[in-house]
Parts: C-alpha cells; structure tokens; sequence
C-alpha cells in the first residue's frame, strides 16, 4: 500500500528530486527546531513542512460551483474514466479526491490516507472526522499523472446551511490544498454566474496565491455572442469585487461540446474561434505545470524562511525593550504593541528588511497578545543560521534550479487524451454527449 501512494511524492530518477530533496534536508536539519524553538508555527498558524509534502508530484487544483465541470474536465485531461466517477446536472462529487498515478485503480479512504505519515495528506487530518470521511486518493492509469496529482473537490454549495452540512470549513481546506497545488482552476457555469458566501469565502482565501488562479467560463456555446459578452461582463464584475488586485483575473472560455452548433454563423465563428485560442492557452499552462512547480516551492521556502528571519529579529527586539520597562508584564506587552508601526520601521532599516515581509500591524497585536513570546529568548546565532540559510544554501539550490528547469519532461499528450476545452466535459446541464470510451485496465505510458 505504501510504495502504491508513493506515486504522489516525486520519483527518485526525476531531474528535480534532487533539488527538492536537498530543499527537505535543508529544512529538516536547519530550520524545523528553530521554528519549534520559537513557536513560529503556533505564531503564524503555518504548518511544518513534511518531507512528503516538499517532494509532492506538481498539483492542479479544481474549485467551482456544482454541475459547472470540473470532474469533466477531468476526465478528458487523464482519457478515461475512473472509479466512482459520476458525472451529472445535480451535485455528484461529495468529496475531496485527489487522483494520482498507479497501475492499479484503488479507491484509499481517507482515514488511511492521514494516517500514513510520510504521504502528502496525512496533515489533512488535523481538520477531524468531517473532512477524513470526505476524503479519498484514487490511483488511476493514465499517464498524464505520472507527472502529476489531480485534485477533485465537491461542488461549492449555496444557502445559510452550507457550512452546518460539511462538518468542516470547506474555505480553510481550499486554502491547505491551495497552498500546495501549482495551478488552481476555478470552474463557473455561463448561466449561473452568481458567486456564493461559500464560493466568495474561498476565492478570498485564494488570494494570496492568484498567481497560480485561473478562472474558467464554462459551457459559453450555449449562449449567443451577445448573450456571452454580457455574462462575460457580469462574471468579470463578481470576480474584481472579491479578488481585489491591480492586474485583471484571466478568464478562459470553455464548451461541453466539441462543436458548437449555433445557428447564427457569426456567432459561431465568433466563439468557437476565442474558444479554440482560450483551449491552447489553457491546454498549455496545465500541460507545462512541472515547469512551475520546482521554482514555486523554491520561492515558497524563501519566501518562508525570511519570514522566520523577520519574526525572530521581531520578537528579539521586543523581548530587549520589554527588559527596559519597570513595570508589570502585561502593562509591558501592551505598551510595546502600541508602538509596533515605529518598531517595524525600525527593524526595516536597521536590518534592510522590506516592509512587505512583516504581517499587518493588526494581525501582530492579536498574536502578540495571544501568544507567549516573552520566555524563550532569541539566541542571535540562530538568526545567523537563517540568514544563511537565506544567502547561502537558497542561492546554491537556485543555481541548480535555473538548469533544471531546462529540462524537458515528455508528457504522452497523445496517450493521455489530450485535454480540450472544448471537447465534452462539463457538469450537468445542456445535451451530455457520450461519455469517452473506456480503456482496458492496463494503459501503455
């Protein structure tokens, strides 16, 4: 069972196990007992990093409303159908299913999953029974996943009761998953374009990761040109009121048909041409994941370890000017809080630290009162293994990451059914064509 699921962690012969796997040592060796040493992961609410979880298969993240075809779209990335695959106008996939390689279809429960330590889930079960029972891994024999994990998720909900019926916040286990995935698809259905609590509530906690977001229009052939621009409009409106970035959200337009059958010529030649165009673009990014997943974890441990940097220099900081005040203790904390903007600016100069770097001055007052930050005291030496981990050891691994990422690694597009926007694959709703044939048991890579 064990060596079964280790299809989810990167392969040993892969160009880029190296660097992950020296990313890990570095992480394990240097940096895990500092941030234990001063409750970095309590502070910030961050996990620890597994090893597992470094060395996971890039991921591709499928979020949406029900019915709006994400499961479709699965189906045609891998070229076959799956286990427990049900595809449909009502909502049909209750949980979350991540699907990864194997040359034996095995549906593996969720409690088995979070309770092997060394797969990339098992961190999934500090969410509790609510999410465990909802949770699945699935191999399946397509070779498109030999390269990476698919990640399957139930339709997002409307109404007051959505939160009381999962037994879990679906907002909060979007985010774990996001943080991990490389490319994250938000699926909407050109007639129900409407964005619930539930779905707002997730996309803002996408927010920190819009870099990897794509949004996805689909079903567009059922609607006239003028139909289309004017839901285009209205989908492009909801989605700038949530995510609040100066660059403007792609979105991409999708089909359920592989042609689409409009009477109006115009119209026709309209559509299928941006759908044609918006189906390359597509096919392209999910197509080249690898080559954006080894600078993504490289950035997101840089990205990390500053911060740790940063929230030692921190409190260091504070514990010296804590020793300076004669009264009591809890009159020092707050005394120093109120001063937080003028000691950012301090530590921003005196260490060069951008003002990025530090979390709002909001979020640091509540975890400064909340946690306990005045007794383990910040040996300067630690902060000195940071920094070098942040000069020396992320530059050597970067070095190696620029010739990496220049290798190519041959996805069979043609065995795995290439992936088309445009081809069925679509939720519920509108004329459902034929699903694929299925393939025999054993597929040739």
């Amino acid at each position: 069972m064990n060596s079964l699921l280790n299809n989810a962690v990167i392969p040993k012969e892969d160009p880029s196990f190296d660097i992950l796997g020296g990313l890990s040592q570095l992480y394990l060796n240097k940096a895990r007992h500092l941030e234990r040493a001063y409750n970095f992961n309590t502070f910030y609410q961050i996990p620890e990093c597994s090893e597992s979880e470094m060395l996971m298969k890039p991921t591709l993240l499928l979020l949406g409303a029900y019915s709006t075809g994400k499961t479709s779209f699965i189906r045609r990335l891998l070229g076959r159908d799956y286990i427990d695959i049900h595809i449909g106008p009502e909502p049909t996939t209750d949980r979350f299913n991540a699907l990864i390689h194997g040359r034996e279809e095995i549906v593996v429960n969720g409690t088995v999953a979070t309770a092997i330590p060394h797969l990339p889930f098992s961190s999934l079960g500090d969410f509790g029974p609510g999410l465990v029972n909802k949770l699945s891994v699935t191999t399946v024999d397509a070779p498109i996943l030999q390269h990476m994990n698919i990640i399957d998720t139930p339709g997002v909900l409307a109404g007051e009761k959505q939160g009381i019926m999962r037994g879990y916040s679906f907002a909060k286990v979007a985010r774990w998953f996001a943080q991990r995935s490389d490319i994250i698809l938000v699926f909407f259905d050109c007639s129900k374009t409407d964005v619930s609590d539930e779905l707002k509530g997730i996309i803002q906690q996408l927010q920190d990761f819009h870099i990897r977001v794509r949004c996805i229009l689909n079903k567009v052939d059922m609607l006239s040109s003028k139909e289309l621009v004017r839901v285009y409009g209205a989908l492009m409106w909801s989605i700038g009121r949530i995510i609040t970035n100066a660059e403007v959200t792609r979105v991409y337009w999708a089909s359920n048909n592989s042609d689409s059958t409009l009477e109006d010529a115009n119209d026709s030649h309209f559509i299928n041409s941006s759908l044609r165009e918006d189906q390359e673009a597509l096919d392209k990014v999910v197509l080249n994941i690898h080559k954006t997943s080894l600078p993504r974890k490289v950035g997101d441990f840089f990205k990390r370890m500053r911060m740790l940097r940063t929230h030692m220099l921190l409190i260091r900081h504070l514990q010296k000017r804590s020793a300076l005040f004669p009264w009591g203790k809890e009159t020092k904390k707050i005394a120093l809080i109120e001063q937080l903007p003028q000691i950012i600016d301090h530590l921003s100069q005196k260490h060069d630290i951008p003002s990025s770097d530090f979390p709002s001055v909001s979020f640091l007052r509540s975890a400064l009162m909340l946690k306990k930050w005045e007794e383990t005291s910040v040996d300067k030496a630690h902060i000195e293994i940071v920094t070098g981990i942040i000069v020396h050891d992320i530059h050597e691994i970067s070095e190696r990451l620029v010739l990496a990422i220049d290798v190519d690694i041959n996805v069979s597009v043609e065995a795995a059914g290439k992936p088309s926007l445009s081809s069925p694959g679509g939720g519920g709703g509108g004329d459902q064509q034929a699903p694929p044939k299925k393939p025999s048991k054993k597929v040739k890579a």
